[in-house]
């Protein structure tokens, strides 16, 4: 949770800098935070040796306190949660009447265990966890920013605005989709040891690859859902049509974006651990510049023909028709990828294993 508020706080402060210095004789009870107080004893008056001191009290309170609480965390991450030394635990076979694994509805067994490992993994992984709040910075950022950009103001007839008006909407969708390429272009990175029960598996690697889809598409609609949600709230700008064009959109990035990442992930493997940064290096980061260029091209395409053509309903048919034609290239393409799975998974189990691993 710290890691991701420092990450936010340098954005956000680079958006309400300005706010602050235009009203700085209303901010002075800030002087008695960490920053205030260092900066205080570093620019502060020389002669008040009172407010001096007082401020290295101030500043020397927050350091003790600091140091306690990371000895605590410290103390009870080494020891256990309970602070105490951890016991020796019997392990106890589970009956045969115990946990059996999800059942999704209409979906095969294999197909729902790959799924249920996938969101597993997701939601032990605490990175995953604090991606969530990336996409907030968006609303702050259009928050500071809407008088600026003329909030609230109608556009004229037949402008690009009327024709384009999810698209701002649209764009938040689609940097939840690339703040998650990290896992979407790099699906082995976290398998190490698994990726032998997978190669042992009677599953078919079509099967898979769908899995390993499905459960990076509902960490998407799960982020994007909070974000539109955030966004109403704040704003109240979306209607039925705008969560129309974001919902068509939403189908084309993340059938689009499983075809990009799944080719990334069988061609250019590359080894993870929890806890490391979940960036996109290699072939992958210097594929991100065009997998943005592809996945914003039917939104834009599909805005311009409503507007060259003047008519909301051929946009949005435009629209659909890209949804079902990247529906289809992925279904096509998996069959494909599937095939080129099976054929590299022992260079992907090389890729991705421990460097100790036998």
């Amino acid at each position: 949770m710290i890691g991701a508020v420092g990450g936010l706080s340098a954005a956000v402060a680079g958006q309400i800098a300005p706010i602050l210095f235009k009203h700085a004789e209303s901010f002075r009870s800030l002087r008695w935070t960490p920053p205030g107080a260092a900066a205080f004893l570093l620019i502060g008056p020389p002669n008040d040796v009172a407010e001096y001191a007082l401020a290295f009290v101030t500043l020397s309170a927050y350091g003790v306190a600091l140091v306690i609480a990371t000895y605590w965390i410290a103390r009870r991450t080494a020891l256990g949660m309970e602070g105490k030394r951890r016991q020796k635990t019997a392990v106890v076979a589970e009956s045969a009447t115990g946990y059996s694994g999800w059942q999704l509805p209409l979906v095969s067994a294999e197909l729902s265990a790959v799924v249920e490992k996938e969101v597993r993994y997701a939601m032990r992984n605490a990175q995953i966890r604090m991606m969530s709040l990336m996409p907030l910075i968006l609303i702050v950022i259009r928050a500071v920013n809407a008088q600026r950009w003329g909030a609230g103001r109608t556009a004229p007839a037949g402008s690009f605005l009327i024709y384009g008006s999810g698209l701002l909407a649209t764009g938040g969708v689609l940097y939840v989709f690339l703040i998650l390429a990290g896992l979407s272009c790099n699906q082995f990175a976290f398998e190490e040891g698994g990726m032998r029960t997978l190669i042992l598996s009677p599953i078919d690697r079509r099967k898979i690859l769908f899995g390993k889809n499905i459960a990076i598409t509902l960490l998407a609609l799960a982020f994007a859902t909070i974000l539109l949600t955030l966004n109403t709230i704040v704003f109240r700008d979306l209607d039925a049509s705008k969560l129309l064009f974001i919902g068509l959109s939403f189908v084309i990035f993340a059938a689009l974006s499983s075809t990009i990442g799944n080719w990334l992930s069988i061609r250019f493997p590359k080894r993870m651990r929890f806890g490391k940064r979940l960036n996109v290096s290699g072939v992958g980061g210097l594929m991100l510049i065009p997998m943005v260029i592809v996945l914003a091209a039917p939104p834009v395409l599909a805005t311009l023909v409503g507007l060259f053509t003047s008519s909301l309903l051929y946009e949005y048919l435009a629209l659909f028709v890209f949804a079902i034609l990247a529906v289809g290239f992925y279904l096509l393409m998996l069959n494909f990828q599937g095939r080129s799975l099976a054929k590299r998974e022992i260079d992907i189990l090389e890729a991705v294993r421990e460097p100790s691993d036998e």
